[in-house]
């Protein structure tokens, strides 16, 4: 299981693998769905924990979603 995890406080992301954390871009702005939605699970057989955000740099904002069963990561430009 591959875990990532959004931190929208301290404007980073962690995918515990190698334990690295990288840090976004100040003006990138991320709003879950639900605060569980930050930490999104890619699971070996190919589903997932499932999420459900929004990326917002400026005026361009991105849905992005995370389908649980297929594990398929989808984005739209809003």
């Amino acid at each position: 299981m591959t875990p990532v995890t959004f931190d929208d406080v301290a404007g980073a992301y962690d995918t515990f693998v190698g334990r690295w954390t990288r840090a976004f871009p100040a003006r990138l702005t991320i709003q879950a769905a639900t605060p569980s939605a930050l930490t999104i699970r890619f699971h070996p057989q190919g589903t997932s924990s499932g999420s459900d955000l929004r990326l917002t740099s400026g005026a361009v904002t991105y849905h992005v979603t995370v389908d649980a069963v297929t594990g398929r990561v989808r984005n739209q430009r809003e």
